[in-house]
């Protein structure tokens, strides 16, 4: 999972193995860690769940977003490359978010793009 933050913006790049994982409904996970503790540590964790929009969630130490559960179908069995949404958050504050497929960097050394979608513009 790749994660850009830019002002109140979440991108979100999953290879293909994670997106596999969500639709069978397995969380996917990273964690940034300043030190050893728990405590020490952001995690920034994907998972599916049953409501129909996309959700943002802070606990300390964690950012949980939440896709539909047909969202991850549908980027499993189908071309779409992604799904985005402004969140409104508990308390008032809107939280744009963007979960897309990880494509293949043309200019990458090849064990950095391990897992991802074949880059259409490979193709003529």
């Amino acid at each position: 999972m790749k994660i850009r933050i830019t002002e109140n913006k979440i991108r979100v790049r999953l290879k293909e193995p994670e997106v596999v994982r969500l639709y069978e409904g397995m969380p996917i996970m990273e964690t940034l860690e300043f030190g050893g503790q728990p405590d020490q540590q952001l995690k920034f964790r994907l998972e599916t769940y049953d409501q129909p929009n996309l959700g943002i969630t802070y606990q300390p130490g964690c950012v949980l977003i939440q896709i539909p559960g047909t969202f991850s179908q549908v980027l499993v069995t189908t071309d779409r490359v992604g799904y985005d949404g402004d969140v409104q958050t508990v308390h008032g504050a809107s939280i744009y978010l963007l979960i897309e497929k990880d494509f293949e960097c043309l200019d990458a050394p090849e064990e950095d793009n391990e897992g991802s979608y074949p880059n259409p513009k490979q193709a003529c």
